[in-house]
C-alpha cells in the first residue's frame, strides 16, 4: 500500500517533466518559426501585408509540427515607412499534456513575442569628379561608365528614396550652376559691381576672389577664400566671378562649361547618369575646389539651397538613421588657382617664353601671357591644412568632412604611387581602406567596391 501511494507523486514528478520537456521544445520551436516570419515580413523587397505573411508563414509551419491551425493564436503590427519596416508578432500556442491531464492540467499555453526591424539609412553622396584636361580620350570614358554603373547600383528600387546624389566635377573650378551662382556672387546693382574689367581695374595684387567683379559670359564659377572649406554657408552676394580664360588647352575652359556644372541633390538615376555622360573636359585640377563644394552639397548650412528632389537635405550631421558620403577622384597633381593677367583679352594662346614668372613682372606681351596669370602665390608645395595653397586648401576640406564623420573614399587613377597627389589622396580618405590607387583604366571594379562599402554602411548603421 506504502509502495502504491508513492508511485502517485513519483508519476506527477515524472509526468511534469516530460510534459515539461515537451513544452520547452514546442516553445523553442514556436519561437524560431516565429523569428523567421518577422523577418520575412520586414523584408523591404516584400509587397505583401506584414500582417499576412506571418499568418500564413506560421499556420502553414504549426500544421507540419502536428498542432492544429486552432492551437495558435497570432497577435501581429507592422510599421511600414519609406525606408524601413518593423514587424512585432506575439504567438500563443495550446499544447496538450500527455501525462499531466492525468491530474487535471489537459494544456498549456505558450506565449512568445518577437521583434524585427529593416531600415535603409538615408544616404547622401557627393560625387566629386575630375573633368580637366588630362582626363581626355579613355579616361573621360572610363570615368562615365563607372560612375554611371555606381548610381545604378546605389539608386535601385528598394534604395532611391532613401538616396540622393550630388554631381561635382571640377576642372579649373566648379561651375555651381545657376542658382547658387545667383546666391553667392556679387550683385551686379551691388555699389561698386564692375561688369566686365578693363586690364586696368582688374588689379591682380588685389584678392580677385572676394573684389566686385562680374563678367558678361555667362560661366557660374566663384571665388573661394580660405574661410570657405569647413561647412560653414556662404556669405551671400559676397564672392567674386571667376573670368573666362583657358590656360593649357584651347576650348577646355578653366571654368566648367554648363555641361558640366554640379547637378545636385536628386534620386533620379536617368537624369544624374545623362549628366554624367555629357560632362565635358575643363582646364585645370581644381582639386581643393571640388572639395569644397562636395562638403557644401552635405553641408547643412546648405539645406534648401541645393533644388533637387529632397527638400529637407541635406540633413543634420548627426541625424538619426542617416550616413554622408564624399568620392574624391582625380587623375593628376592640384594645380594652383591661375587667372588671367588681362581679362579683357579674348582667349588668344602661344607657348609661354622661356623667362615666364608666375607673377607679374612687367606688364608686355599679354596677350601671349594672359592665359598663364596666376592671381597670388597660391601653390602646391606646402602640405600643411593652415596653408593657403591648393593642397593646404583641399586638406582642410577633408578634414572638415571627416570631423562630420563623414565617410571619404577617394580615387588616384594612373597617378604615380608614392607622389604628393597618391599620399594627400590617401590622407584625405576616412582610413588607407578607403583610398583605391587605380593604374589602369578599369574605373569601374572601383566604383563598384564603393558602392559595395556604401551598402555595407548601410547594414551596420
Amino acid at each position: 500500500m506504502i509502495l502504491a501511494l508513492a508511485i502517485i507523486p513519483i508519476i506527477a514528478v515524472v509526468g511534469s517533466a516530460i510534459d515539461l520537456n515537451r513544452i520547452h521544445t514546442a516553445k523553442s520551436k514556436i519561437t524560431m518559426l516565429l523569428d523567421q516570419s518577422v523577418l520575412a515580413a520586414t523584408n523591404l523587397n516584400s509587397t505583401e501585408d506584414p500582417s499576412e505573411l506571418v499568418q500564413t508563414w506560421m499556420h502553414t509551419q504549426i500544421v507540419e509540427l502536428g498542432y492544429a491551425q486552432s492551437d495558435l493564436n497570432l497577435q501581429v503590427s507592422s510599421v511600414v515607412a519609406i525606408n524601413s519596416k518593423s514587424v512585432t508578432a506575439t504567438a500563443t500556442l495550446n499544447v496538450d499534456t500527455a501525462i499531466m491531464h492525468i491530474f487535471g492540467t489537459d494544456s498549456a499555453d505558450i506565449r512568445v513575442s518577437s521583434t524585427a526591424i529593416q531600415s535603409i539609412p538615408n544616404i547622401e553622396i557627393a560625387m566629386v569628379l575630375d573633368i580637366s584636361s588630362s582626363m581626355r580620350g579613355s579616361r573621360l570614358t572610363s570615368l562615365k561608365t563607372a560612375s554611371t554603373e555606381f548610381v545604378d547600383i546605389m539608386l535601385n528600387d528598394t534604395t532611391k528614396d532613401s538616396t540622393s546624389i550630388n554631381v561635382v566635377p571640377f576642372g579649373g573650378t566648379v561651375n555651381i550652376g545657376e542658382d547658387l551662382f545667383e546666391e553667392f556672387a556679387v550683385e551686379l546693382t551691388a555699389f561698386g559691381t564692375i561688369l566686365d574689367p578693363n586690364e586696368a581695374t582688374y588689379d591682380i595684387g588685389t584678392a580677385v576672389e572676394t573684389s566686385d567683379f562680374r563678367f558678361s559670359d555667362g560661366n557660374y564659377c566663384v571665388e573661394a577664400v580660405q574661410t570657405d572649406y569647413g561647412t560653414n554657408m556662404l556669405p551671400r552676394n559676397s564672392r567674386g566671378q571667376v573670368p573666362d580664360f583657358w590656360r593649357w588647352w584651347n576650348n577646355h575652359p578653366w571654368c566648367p562649361e554648363e555641361a558640366s556644372a554640379v547637378f545636385l541633390n536628386s534620386n533620379d538615376a536617368d537624369d544624374i547618369k545623362s549628366h554624367l555622360n555629357g560632362m565635358v573636359l575643363s582646364d585645370g585640377t581644381g582639386m581643393d575646389i571640388g572639395a569644397l563644394w562636395g562638403l557644401k552639397t552635405l553641408s547643412p548650412s546648405f539645406r534648401g539651397e541645393l533644388g533637387g528632389d529632397f527638400s529637407d537635405r541635406p540633413l543634420d550631421f548627426n541625424a538619426d538613421e542617416s550616413k554622408k558620403v564624399m568620392i574624391v577622384m582625380t587623375d593628376g597633381a592640384i594645380t594652383a588657382q591661375n587667372r588671367p593677367e588681362d581679362v579683357s583679352i579674348g582667349n588668344v594662346h602661344s607657348n609661354r617664353p622661356t623667362n615666364y614668372a608666375p607673377h607679374v613682372s612687367a606688364k608686355s606681351n599679354q596677350g601671349n601671357r594672359q592665359n598663364m596669370q596666376t592671381t597670388r602665390s597660391r601653390g602646391n608645395a606646402s602640405t600643411s591644412s593652415a596653408n593657403n595653397s591648393a593642397v593646404g586648401r583641399f586638406k582642410r576640406a577633408c578634414e572638415a568632412a571627416k570631423a562630420e564623420n563623414i565617410q571619404v573614399f577617394t580615387i588616384g587613377f594612373q597617378i604615380n604611387a608614392g607622389s604628393l597627389p597618391d599620399l594627400i589622396l590617401e590622407e584625405c580618405a576616412t582610413s588607407s581602406a578607403y583610398y583605391y590607387h587605380v593604374e589602369g583604366l578599369d574605373l569601374t571594379a572601383t566604383f563598384q567596391s564603393i558602392a559595395a562599402q556604401v551598402n555595407a554602411l548601410r547594414l551596420t548603421h
